[in-house]
C-alpha cells in the first residue's frame, strides 16, 4: 500500500491470476492489461478486463481460454464489494445460481458494514444525500448540503450548532463515500467525497479523497472534471512537501499517469495535456526510471497531435535510450524511421501496429489516424534524402496502391507546401532542395538567444 497522502485506499496491485494468464499468450505483448492493471485500482481495472475478453472472443483462435478470462474478471471483482456483480461471473463460470459461502459471507460482511457505515456519519447523511420519494428513487430536488453552501454555512462549525454533526461524522464521511465506491455507486461516491472534502481539514485524507473522486469521475466518464481532478492531483504531487520521500513522489507520478490515459484519449484536447504531462523533467523521468511501456503512449499522441511535432525529436531519443528496457511496434517505427531510416522495417511495423491498436483499450479508436499520419512522416522523411522519388516505389512503401498513392502525393504535396513538382508521365515526384541562407541560419540560432541570457541572469542573481 502506498505511504499517507496518496492514493491509499484506492490503489490494488494486479491479481496473480492476471500474470500466469499471459505467460501462456503468444501475442500478449499487445495485449498490455498485465502491465498496465499493476498501476490501476481494481474498479479501473474491470472495463479493461470485458475490453479483453471482448477481443479475445474476435480472434481466431483465441489468444486466452474463456474461462481463464472469466475467472481472471471474478478473481479482481472478489477483491471489490460487487458481491452480486461477481455472483453473474460465477454463474458463469460453474453454472450455479446460488453464492458459495465464502461469497455468502462477503455479502453478509457488506450488509453489515452498510449499516455501520451510515451509523457513524449520523445526521451529516441525511444533509449529504438527494432526496428520495415514495417509491424509493431519488427525485430531483437537490441535496440540503447544496442550499447550505450556497449560503457559505456548509462547515463544521455551522453544523454542529445547527444541525447535530459532530467532528467524527466528517472522517466517517469519507469511508461512507470509499464503501460506496467499493459497492460501485459511483455517483453516490462522488457527491460524498465532494462533502468530505468540503469539510475536513486532514490533509493526507484530502488527497486520498481526491484519488477517489478522481477515479470515480473516470467511471462516470465526467471527462472535463477528470482533467480538473488530474491538474489537481498534480500540483499536490509536484508541491513536495518534506515528509514526503521523493520515492513517493515518483510513486504517485507514475499512478497520476496510468490513470490519466482513461481521460488523455477520451477528452478533446486530450491527447495535447498527455504530452504536456508526459514530457515534464520529472514526469519524463518517472517513465524512464519505473514505466517505459508508457512510451507507446506518449509516440501515439505525438503522432496524432500535428501541433505538437517539434517533440518528435525528443521522444526519439528518449526512445533509444529505453530501448533495452521496452519496446513495441509503434516505437520501433520511430525507430526505424527517425534512427535507421529503414524505410521497408517502417512499413513493417506500422502493419503491425494495426494489430496493437485493435488490442489496446486506451487507443483502439486512434488507429485509423495514426496510420494516415504515419504515412506523412514516412513520405516525409524520405522526400528530405532523395531528389527523385518513384511514385511506385513509394506506394509500395505506403502500402497503398499506385493511383491513391498519387493522388494522397499531389493533396499531402499542396497541404504540406513541400518544394515538389510531380511528372506524371515518368510517374516520380521532383523534389526542389530549399537550404536557407546563412544570415537567416543565424537568425534562427540566436532568436532565444536574449530570453536564455535573462533566465541564466535570474539564476545568477538567485544563488
Amino acid at each position: 500500500m502506498a505511504e499517507e497522502g496518496g492514493p491509499v485506499h484506492w490503489d490494488d496491485s494486479q491479481d496473480e491470476r492476471l500474470r500466469s494468464l499471459y505467460s501462456q499468450c503468444s501475442t500478449a505483448p499487445y495485449f498490455n492489461t498485465r502491465v498496465i492493471g499493476q498501476y490501476l485500482d481494481k474498479h479501473l481495472l474491470i472495463p479493461l478486463l470485458a475490453f479483453l475478453r471482448e477481443k479475445n472472443d474476435e480472434l481466431e483462435p483465441a489468444a486466452f481460454a474463456k474461462k481463464d478470462l472469466i475467472a481472471a474478471q471474478m478473481d479482481v471483482i472478489s477483491k471489490t464489494k460487487m458481491v452480486q456483480y461477481e455472483l453473474e461471473f460465477y454463474t458463469e463460470l460453474t453454472g450455479k445460481k446460488e453464492m458459495n459461502a465464502e461469497m455468502k459471507a462477503r455479502h453478509d460482511k457488506v450488509l453489515s458494514d452498510w449499516a455501520g457505515y451510515q451509523h457513524e456519519c449520523g445526521a451529516l447523511l441525511a444533509l449529504v444525500d438527494v432526496p428520495v420519494g415514495e417509491d424509493g428513487q431519488p427525485t430531483r430536488e437537490p441535496a440540503p448540503m447544496d442550499a447550505l453552501i450556497k449560503e457559505g454555512n456548509f462547515n463544521l462549525p455551522y453544523l454542529s450548532a445547527n444541525h447535530e454533526v459532530d467532528a467524527e461524522n466528517v472522517p466517517a464521511l469519507y469511508h461512507w463515500g470509499k464503501f460506496r465506491f467499493e459497492c460501485g455507486n459511483y455517483g453516490e461516491a462522488l457527491q460524498y467525497l465532494s462533502a468530505f472534502r468540503a469539510l475536513s481539514t486532514d490533509a493526507p485524507s484530502l488527497q486520498s479523497s481526491l484519488w477517489g473522486k478522481f477515479a470515480a469521475d473516470m467511471l462516470m466518464q465526467n471527462w472535463e472534471v477528470a482533467m480538473e481532478d488530474i491538474t489537481r492531483l498534480r500540483e499536490q504531487i509536484d508541491a513536495k512537501r518534506d515528509s514526503v520521500s521523493s520515492l513517493h513522489q515518483l510513486q504517485q507520478r507514475t499512478w497520476l499517469m496510468h490513470w490519466g490515459l482513461f481521460v488523455y484519449f477520451n477528452h478533446q484536447q486530450g491527447r495535447g495535456e498527455l504530452i504536456d504531462l508526459f514530457t515534464n523533467e520529472h514526469y519524463l523521468n518517472a517513465i524512464t526510471t519505473n514505466a517505459p511501456h508508457l512510451l507507446r503512449y506518449l509516440a501515439v499522441a505525438v503522432i496524432t497531435d500535428k501541433r505538437r511535432k517539434s517533440t518528435l525529436n525528443e521522444l526519439v531519443k528518449v526512445i533509444q535510450q529505453c530501448e533495452y528496457m521496452y519496446s513495441d511496434p509503434i516505437t520501433q517505427f520511430l525507430s526505424c524511421l527517425y534512427v535507421n531510416y529503414d524505410f521497408e522495417g517502417s512499413q513493417q511495423k506500422l502493419m503491425e501496429c494495426e494489430q496493437l491498436f485493435n488490442n489496446d483499450f486506451f487507443i483502439v479508436m486512434c488507429q485509423d489516424e495514426f496510420i494516415e499520419n504515419a504515412r506523412h512522416f514516412i513520405f516525409e522523411v524520405y522526400c528530405r534524402i532523395h531528389q527523385t522519388i518513384d511514385i511506385t516505389l513509394l506506394s509500395t512503401q505506403l502500402n497503398m496502391p499506385s493511383e491513391e498513392a498519387e493522388r494522397w502525393l499531389v493533396n499531402l504535396v499542396r497541404e504540406a507546401r513541400l518544394e515538389a513538382k510531380i511528372d506524371s508521365e515518368a510517374n516520380h515526384v521532383l523534389m526542389t532542395p530549399h537550404q536557407p541562407d546563412v544570415y537567416q541560419q543565424v537568425i534562427d540560432k540566436t532568436k532565444s538567444l536574449a530570453f536564455r541570457s535573462y533566465v541564466l541572469a535570474k539564476q545568477l542573481e538567485g544563488r
